[in-house]
């Protein structure tokens, strides 16, 4: 089936070529011949604003308009239009996986792989990743190590939200939404000049859906609702043509019930050995509201100032996040077996970063930096019930913390050796400083698991890579860099020995390319990588993340993406990735199997030469636009988007009986414009034809194989106006 996927994907990449080339020739291309032409985009993969075809990086770039269109709300939708990507919406944070790489699990401290940003500034909680893409400027998300120019836990790449720069001349734009499920959604955006040099812009966003999905059927009461507000302020000060200074606020406060309100698999015994899947896909039966809220602020200030011979860039910023588990129902039955309620998390963090870069166009390029980062993250507390333990009592308190300071200095060259060929060399060091201090305290008094360790890791990441212009709209290349995600000392278990870092080494060879008169773009990347070290997730029948370096493995892919006009009218964009990934060496995994009294047992098990984790061997995404003109200057935007994945295997298990099947997702869209512009009506549904699929499974000790489904079909009306 997969193969057949492999096949439609080259097969439509070739006929919007073939439709391209047929429209230049006979010169049907309806009007303005720059409007037949594939956009230009601008990035910063390379911490500088560049033409995306001249970086030697494989990326995708989501616009805010596209993203629109193709049905991405937020961060956690990325999935649908990024092949090899999951959005793993874990309990209370964002678990993200790219190319088969990624964390597998929310504790407090824990860092991912693949490194979030929003302008610039690094955003370090795992629960602050997850917020909505609310009249933004767009979305890069960078394939492979970027361990160089973004540093640590950027091993499996980054992804790096750019919002909207203030702009001087006064705009405002608002929508309102109205969906099934009791959704309505609201925002609005202003921008505007409120001195000389000096101009702000404002984003809001409301959503709130007050209908759930299924039931709990325990409490016989809706369950996957959810309500979030965001806003969003920056403000530019421009005093003289090279400097500028910009201040941001960002603040999101979300309520959910993803990946924590969740219903045992088909074929899994509850713990209580009573307990079965629901009949109904979206279904629970918990006897506890299974809940979560997150509050994250986020404040920064960029100054900017051009000396001529080199820009000085400066970012500052500070970030308190506040996530509280309301209550979790770990083991997923009627019954009052294993539950955590309340789980109090913070991170609070500041980051200061200092790069000087080459001027723009210099035959030699290059950006020097420095970085700091200090972070503080901990429950206050998280409790686990223990119903009448013969020790602890009715319930035991984790309060633990663990700080973190890092120290980073990198610097990355590029020479262009002949007029066609570059080459880029570039390194940074990274010292991390780690502290974990804390104790479980029973309601009977008893005090265990204490701990007050620290660690320390240092490590060298690096790049290197050759691009030769072959034309002025081919490019080739070829790269070796390496990444590494931070070592961790886990608060979850203050006594317990600390993880080394992960190591990523990667190759990569790619072709950018734009062909028939502009009109496709494709661009084709191979990659290899040797992942030793990998940080492998346990759970204990107490419910208890425990970490260990217990994994090294190959993985190697390909990566295509496209973007085509075969008529002004009409647009194509799309991608699929090819993957293979094998442990090469994991014995004595922590494995689980089920226990026929009901929940899982843990068994160590010989996963060499199996696939990794959350990692489907194919998986693709196409879009498509097509503008159809009405009288009098009006137009029918039509819109739709299609992302096949072929299935993995979610957690370490003897048999993959919890794995994904394969799945489809179709979102479509129908908006229509009036000849003044100044409104416009969208007709919009995701997942159309209801797809069942999960969006987070996990296999434990106490729950036994359970998961949260993905949304089914949701469609509503949005109302759009500009002024």
């Amino acid at each position: 089936m997969r193969y057949n996927h492999l096949l439609m994907s080259c097969a439509a990449s070739a006929l919007a070529a073939f439709g391209a080339a047929n429209a230049q020739s006979t010169g049907e291309t309806g009007g303005d011949t720059a409007s037949g032409r594939v956009d230009q985009v601008v990035v910063t993969a390379q911490r500088r604003s560049e033409n995306l075809q001249t970086v030697p990086i494989s990326l995708h770039v989501l616009t805010g308009e596209s993203a629109r269109q193709r049905g991405v709300d937020g961060l956690t939708d990325l999935s649908t239009v990024v092949p090899g990507m999951h959005f793993n919406t874990s309990t209370n944070a964002g678990l993200v996986f790219l190319r088969g790489v990624g964390l597998g699990t929310g504790t407090a401290g824990a860092e991912g792989a693949v490194a979030f940003y929003m302008d610039d500034v690094y955003i370090s909680s795992v629960s602050g990743n997850m917020f909505g893409l609310s009249n933004i400027d767009r979305v890069e998300v960078l394939l492979g190590p970027q361990g160089t120019l973004f540093g640590r836990n950027a091993a499996a790449g980054v992804v790096h939200v750019v919002t909207k720069t203030p702009g001087s001349d006064p705009q405002f734009d608002a929508s309102m939404t109205f969906g099934n499920f009791e959704t309505i959604r609201a925002e609005a955006y202003g921008t505007g000049e409120v001195a000389e040099n000096l101009s702000t812009n404002l984003a809001v966003s409301f959503r709130d859906q007050n209908k759930g999905w299924g039931r709990n059927l325990a409490l016989d009461e809706d369950v996957f609702v959810s309500e979030s507000t965001s806003i969003r302020n920056k403000w530019l000060w421009e005093p003289g043509e090279d400097t500028s200074v910009t201040l941001g606020v960002f603040y999101n406060n979300s309520t959910d019930q993803g990946g924590v309100a969740a219903r045992l698999l088909p074929g899994s015994l509850g713990a209580d050995g009573e307990t079965t899947a629901p009949a109904d896909f979206y279904d629970v039966n918990q006897n506890l509201r299974s809940e979560y809220g997150n509050k994250a602020w986020i404040a920064h200030l960029n100054l900017t100032h051009d000396f001529g011979w080199a820009t000085l860039k400066n970012i500052t910023a500070y970030q308190n996040n506040r996530n509280v588990m309301y209550g979790h129902d770990s083991d997923n039955t009627p019954a009052t077996i294993s539950h955590l309620s309340p789980v109090r998390i913070f991170s609070r963090t500041w980051t200061q970063e200092l790069q000087l870069l080459s001027p723009q166009g210099s035959r030699l390029d290059w950006i020097l930096g420095a970085f700091y980062l200090r972070n503080s993250s901990g429950y206050d507390p998280a409790r686990v019930l223990t119903a009448g333990h013969p020790v602890f009592g009715d319930y035991f308190d984790i309060n633990a913390t663990v700080t973190t300071d890092s120290y980073a200095a990198f610097g990355q060259a590029s020479y262009n050796i002949l007029p066609q060929l570059r080459v880029t060399l570039g390194g940074r060091y990274t010292e991390d400083r780690k502290h974990v201090f804390g104790e479980n305290t029973a309601e009977s008094g008893v005090v265990f698991a204490a701990g007050d360790q620290k660690d320390s890791w240092s490590k060298f990441t690096y790049r290197a890579a050759l691009d030769y212009q072959l034309t002025d709209n081919i490019m080739a290349y070829v790269s070796a860099s390496r990444g590494f995600k931070a070592g961790f000392l886990s608060p979850a278990g203050p006594a317990d020995p600390g993880v080394r870092p992960e190591v990523l080494d990667a190759i990569e060879s790619g072709v950018k390319t734009e062909l028939f008169d502009n009109r496709l773009r494709l661009n084709v990347s191979a990659f290899q990588y040797d992942y030793q070290d990998m940080q492998v997730r346990t759970i204990t029948p107490e419910s208890l993340v425990v970490f260990v370096n217990a994994a090294e493995s190959k993985i190697k892919g390909v990566d295509v993406s496209f973007q085509a006009v075969v008529t002004d009218r009409l647009r194509f964009v799309g991608a699929f990735e090819y993957l293979d990934t094998k442990f090469k060496d994991f014995t004595n995994a922590p494995a689980t199997q089920r226990n026929p009294a009901g929940g899982n047992i843990t068994v160590p098990t010989d996963l060499t030469g199996e696939r990794l984790f959350i990692a489907p061997e194919f998986s693709a995404s196409l879009g498509a636009t097509y503008s159809m003109p009405l009288p009098n200057n009006a137009e029918l935007l039509w819109a739709a988007n299609y992302q096949y994945n072929d299935g993995f295997i979610w957690d370490p298990e003897v048999d993959n009986r919890a794995a994904q099947d394969s799945y489809n997702v179709v979102n479509l869209s129908a908006q229509y414009t009036p000849p003044s512009g100044r409104w416009a009506l969208r007709l919009w549904g995701k997942n159309i034809t209801d797809t069942e699929y999960n969006a987070f499974v996990v296999t434990t000790p106490t729950g036994g194989d359970y998961g949260t489904p993905a949304a089914p079909a949701t469609y509503g009306a949005t109302i759009d106006v500009h002024f």
